[in-house]
């Protein structure tokens, strides 16, 4: 009677155990299948930020293409120099683009002398 009733325990066991490892396989393929979901989809979003960032820098870099970030107001190439440069004729600002600042330099460094500019030096007051 005994054996009979451990017999069927094991078996009860072996029937838990299998139930359980079927559950699990079905629950491990879930799981990679929503990883991979969402995985996907944190992909997208980031494709869509990507393009959102750069639509939004190529609208500012539109309107404030050649405007003076002190004062706003247009700016215009003049000569330093063989350097062009950006000059705001408002404030008197004068804006370098990339490298320019070290173009001067070797120029200067080259000639051994001052570049002249070429608009008059105001100097203001206050």
């Amino acid at each position: 009677m005994f054996h009979n009733l451990d017999n069927q325990i094991q078996q009860t066991d072996r029937q838990s155990v299998s139930l359980t490892q079927q559950l699990l396989g079905v629950l491990s393929e879930e799981e990679y299948f929503a990883r991979q979901e969402a995985e996907r989809r944190r992909k997208l979003a980031a494709e869509r930020q990507a393009k959102l960032f750069a639509g939004e820098r190529e609208r500012a870099r539109v309107l404030h293409l050649m405007k003076c970030p002190k004062c706003g107001m247009q700016l215009e190439e003049i000569a330093f120099g063989d350097v062009r440069v950006d000059k705001c004729f408002s404030c008197d600002g004068v804006w370098l683009d990339k490298e320019e600042l070290d173009l001067i330099r070797e120029r200067e460094r080259i000639h051994g002398e001052n570049v002249e500019c070429v608009w008059p030096v105001t100097h203001r007051t206050g």
